[in-house]
C-alpha cells in the first residue's frame, strides 16, 4: 500500500498538496478537479506555483489537474546527482500509475517542455495530446541556443556544472535569479511578492544545485534524443509560445523534427511565463486544443 500525504492548498480550495515516494524520491504535486487528466510540468527556476493562476479555470472546465514539482525543485526531493529528462519523465509516469491514471494530457514549458516530450516519447500509449512551449529540445536545436558565440545564452554552460555554479552564486541567489525572472516576465515584471514562492526554494545551495542538475544532463539528453528510435511523436502536439517569449519559430523548428501532427498558438501580451503573465489567454489556447 503506497501512502499519499494530503493537505489543503492556501488560496486553492479545489486542490490538495500531496506527497508520495517514487523512485526513492519524495515527490510533491498539487491535484484538484475531476474529469480527464492534464499534467502541467513547470520550468526553471520555478515550481508548481508557476501554474497557480490557471489551475482553478482548468478544474472548472472539467479536468483533473496535476501540477508536480520536478525532482530537484520545490518541495520534491533533491537527490545529489544529475537528472536526465527521462528520469523526471519516469517519475511522473510512475505517479500516474500510483494514481491509476490510464491516459492523460501533458503540458510542459521551458525545462518542463523537455520532460513532457521525454514522457510522450517513452510512454505514447499513456498520452492523448501534448502541449509544448517556450523551449527548444536537446538534440534538435538546443545546442545552438547554448552557444554564446552564435548568440546563445551563457547560462546553459555555467549551470551545467551544478555543484560549482550553486556555490559560486551562494549568498547572491536573489540577484542571480531575479535577473532571469525579470527576463522571463517582460510584460508584468516581478515584485518581491511574486518571486517569494520561488526564492523560498532556489535561494540556497541545495535549491540551486537541484535546479542546475537539470542543465548538467542536457548533453546526455541531446545524445539520447538524437539516437532514440522512438523519438518521433505520433500524437497531436500544440506548440504554444508567448508573443514576447522565446521566438516561436525556434520551437517550431525543433518540434517539427520529432512530430508531424502539430499546430501552433501564440499567447498575446505575454513573455516566457505563460500562465503567470496571461493566464486567461493561456487557458483559452489549452482548452481549444484539448476540446478539438
Amino acid at each position: 500500500m503506497i501512502n499519499i500525504e494530503k493537505n489543503d492548498v492556501s488560496g486553492l480550495p479545489l486542490f490538495q498538496s500531496c506527497f508520495v515516494t517514487i523512485n526513492n524520491i519524495r515527490l510533491h504535486y498539487i491535484i484538484g478537479g475531476s474529469g480527464p487528466v492534464i499534467m502541467l510540468i513547470h520550468g526553471w527556476a520555478y515550481t508548481w506555483n508557476e501554474w497557480k493562476n490557471i489551475l482553478p479555470d482548468l478544474a472548472q472546465a472539467g479536468y483533473t489537474v496535476i501540477a508536480p514539482d520536478m525532482r530537484g525543485c520545490g518541495d520534491s526531493g533533491k537527490p545529489n546527482h544529475i537528472y536526465t529528462k527521462r528520469d523526471v519523465a519516469e517519475d511522473f509516469y510512475l505517479l500516474t500509475e500510483v494514481l491509476k491514471i490510464e491516459t492523460l494530457y501533458l503540458m510542459g514549458v521551458d525545462i518542463g517542455m523537455m520532460v513532457a516530450y521525454a514522457f510522450a516519447a517513452a510512454y505514447p500509449a499513456k498520452v492523448k495530446k501534448v502541449i509544448l512551449g517556450e523551449a527548444v529540445l536537446p538534440g534538435f536545436g538546443l545546442e545552438e541556443m547554448m552557444n554564446p558565440a552564435t548568440g546563445g545564452s551563457w547560462h546553459f554552460g555555467f549551470q551545467s556544472n551544478a555543484e560549482f555554479a550553486a556555490r559560486v552564486i551562494s549568498g547572491n541567489e536573489k540577484i542571480y535569479y531575479e535577473h532571469f525572472w525579470q527576463l522571463m516576465s517582460p510584460v508584468k515584471g516581478i515584485t518581491e511578492e511574486s518571486v517569494k514562492p520561488y526564492l523560498k526554494f532556489y535561494g540556497n545551495v541545495e535549491g540551486s544545485r537541484g535546479g542546475f542538475f537539470h542543465y548538467e544532463s542536457l548533453a546526455n539528453d541531446s545524445k539520447f534524443n538524437k539516437e532514440n528510435p522512438n523519438r518521433k511523436l505520433q500524437l497531436p502536439v500544440l506548440i504554444i509560445s508567448g508573443d514576447q517569449g522565446i521566438p516561436q519559430f525556434l520551437t517550431i523548428n525543433s518540434i517539427k523534427q520529432v512530430a508531424d501532427n502539430y499546430e501552433t498558438a501564440l499567447v498575446e501580451n505575454c513573455g516566457h511565463t505563460l500562465a503567470e503573465e496571461n493566464p486567461e489567454g493561456t487557458v483559452k489556447h489549452i482548452l481549444n486544443f484539448l476540446q478539438k
